[in-house]
């Protein structure tokens, strides 16, 4: 991590943090861990106040990894507002009122 600038975030099943409690600003890293095995607990305890985790049951599987990142990126770009993203449909043959 200290090769690059911004803050990281490190998802994982066994963070204290829910994803949605902590700003993403800018230029953030969102790290994700190998789907049969997650980030090493070496790094998440060195770093535990950027530990986050998505919501799921106890006891069940986790998000498979490209659900995952979808559910964090996405939660970073709403905390944008969804810059730069179409965030209104068009109708193809009628128009919204």
């Amino acid at each position: 991590m200290a090769e690059n600038d911004g803050p990281f975030f490190l998802f994982s099943s066994k963070a204290t943090h829910r994803h949605t409690d902590l700003p993403y600003p800018d230029g953030a890293y969102l790290v994700f861990g190998r789907e049969d095995a997650g980030l090493p607990e070496e790094l998440l305890v060195r770093h535990p106040e950027c530990c986050v985790r998505i919501p799921m049951r106890r006891g069940e599987r986790c998000l498979n990894l490209s659900n995952a990142v979808a559910v964090g990126v996405y939660e970073a770009l709403r905390q944008w507002d969804f810059a730069e993203l179409e965030t209104r449909g068009q109708l193809t043959r009628y128009e919204w009122n």
